[in-house]
């Protein structure tokens, strides 16, 4: 739902959405193979992640700036916090890689969700409130 705040707070907003589109019988067996599987089999990332700590650190550090150039390079991004915000999770996505296997596609592919996620902030910054657009549409009439 759209918030209604001032706009340092909706610059913080990251959203991520979540639905059912892509759902499927194929989806579905493989969640209720995840559910089965045995606890030794699925645990293990705290001690991966803890273990790993300097070098997420190093990297979320580093990429994190580097994200942020590219970001605020962008024409459709005006907003530094916004870019910011947005380079903090392609950053994380980076240091996830450390704990987690990830391809070099689902983490490029991520980036990408991550960067039109920054510019459809932008872009719901930039417009009217709703009440504002309802009111011109009423002048308009």
């Amino acid at each position: 739902s759209p918030v209604n705040a001032s706009e340092a707070i909706l610059q913080r907003i990251v959203h991520v959405h979540f639905d059912r589109a892509t759902q499927t019988p194929a989806t579905r067996k493989m969640a209720e193979e995840l559910e089965k599987m045995p606890i030794e089999q699925v645990s293990g990332f705290i001690l991966k992640a803890v273990k790993n700590e300097a070098k997420i650190i190093a990297t979320f550090a580093e990429k994190v700036t580097y994200y942020e150039r590219q970001l605020q390079a962008l024409p459709e991004i005006k907003s530094m916090r916004i870019a910011k915000n947005h380079a903090q999770l392609m950053a994380l996505v980076d240091a996830l890689a450390l704990v987690q296997a990830l391809s070099a596609e689902q983490i490029e592919v991520t980036h990408q969700y991550i960067t039109s996620m920054a510019i459809a902030r932008q872009q719901a910054i930039n417009s009217d409130h709703p009440v504002c657009k309802s009111f011109g549409k009423w002048l308009s009439t």
